[in-house]
């Protein structure tokens, strides 16, 4: 799969569905501080060590939609990237782990370029988060990251962190 910015990384991967996500709810929270009603990642369907993941994330009934256009419930956009985020954190997490490193304790934005959300996200929609590292000089991270659903781009996002201890 190549997406649409040229990023390459993942290309070797076959992406399965949510119902066979081998990295749950309960792993994401060991790995990364977010927690509901902030946390947008259901499960993570693989990981390319400090390279890029895939996840995914079905929205329901969040509270959110009561006010973000309640005639046309809508998914708000800063949503989305930060979902983008937190695929990216757990990433990182994740690999820091697997390679015997220090996880670390947080992350925080440093910069959201190029923000583009193409189609609404709305109730029961489940979208496929896919993110690539285009750049990493610890404890900076930067990620670029694209939603689908039902296959059709829906966001697309560069953004970087900075891990915290």
């Amino acid at each position: 799969m190549q997406m649409s910015s040229g990023y390459t990384n993942l290309d070797q991967f076959t992406f399965t569905k949510h119902n066979d996500c081998p990295l749950d709810k309960d792993v994401i929270e060991d790995l990364i501080p977010h927690r509901d009603p902030f946390l947008f990642l259901d499960c993570v369907d693989l990981v390319d060590v400090f390279n890029g993941a895939v996840g995914y994330r079905k929205f329901g009934h969040e509270d959110f939609f009561r006010g973000h256009f309640p005639n046309f419930k809508v998914v708000p956009g800063v949503i989305l990237v930060e979902a983008m985020a937190q695929l990216a954190a757990f990433c990182v997490a994740y690999s820091n782990k697997a390679q015997n490193q220090k996880v670390p304790g947080g992350v925080a934005f440093m910069k959201i370029e190029q923000a583009k959300f193409r189609k609404p996200v709305i109730p029961n929609d489940l979208v496929k988060i896919i993110i690539v590292k285009t750049l990493m000089k610890t404890p900076i991270f930067q990620f670029y990251g694209e939603c689908y659903v039902n296959n059709q781009k829906v966001a697309e996002s560069s953004f970087m962190a900075t891990s915290k201890d």
